[in-house]
């Protein structure tokens, strides 16, 4: 099974704010619950990193593909926006 990798921080703003507009797409439209999102916390789980290129957390891969990556300065609007693309792009590709 293909899975979102999502990278992300314990205490980060922009984090707390990526998990809240996942669960909200997810809550909002039933396609997006299909989405199967693997939580990668790099404050505890630093070594996964490694296999993957980023500047920025959060971060979301498809496969090897990164398909979000916060950029600073984003508000949760832009994250949201942001975060449904990349579902859509994972779920366009994926075969569930």
């Amino acid at each position: 099974m293909l899975w979102l990798m999502y990278f992300a921080t314990s205490t980060g703003e922009a984090s707390a704010m990526t998990d809240k507009a996942i669960r909200e797409l997810k809550t909002e439209n039933p396609k997006y619950a299909a989405a199967p999102f693997m939580r990668i916390n790099i404050d505890l789980e630093g070594n996964q990193v490694q296999k993957y290129e980023m500047k920025n957390v959060p971060c979301l891969y498809a496969g090897k593909e990164k398909v979000f990556e916060y950029e600073e300065g984003m508000s949760y609007d832009d994250i949201k926006a942001a975060v449904m693309r990349a579902m859509d792009r994972f779920l366009s590709d994926a075969i569930l």
